[in-house]
């Protein structure tokens, strides 16, 4: 049980955060692409599945920092649990913001 565990917080507060930086990373590269590169109706199907994965990013950071705030004094919790889930909501948030102004 205790390698499960570790498994899916690996997965959950490294690989899919990571994960979505990579693909906001792409992303932000095809929007500065030429045209002839990638039609208009691509690049905004590619910001919108983006969009989706930074939004999820984001409020599962903030949930979890919830769920932390209310919880913390009955289960154990890693040191820099806190730490993390501060960081990804800062960075989704980050990307938000510079996905928001690269519309405009």
């Amino acid at each position: 049980m205790v390698k499960l565990k570790n498994f899916f917080h690996i997965v959950l507060y490294w690989l899919l955060p990571l994960f979505t930086q990579v693909l906001y990373s792409v992303n932000l590269y095809f929007l500065k692409a030429p045209r002839a590169i990638l039609a208009e109706e691509e690049r905004s199907g590619i910001m919108n599945w983006i969009r989706t994965l930074l939004w999820i990013n984001f409020l599962g950071s903030i949930g979890a920092i919830i769920v932390y705030a209310v919880t913390r004094n009955m289960l154990s919790y890693r040191e820099d649990f806190l730490l993390f889930a501060g960081l990804f909501a800062a960075v989704s948030g980050v990307g938000l913001l510079l996905e928001r102004s690269i519309e405009r």
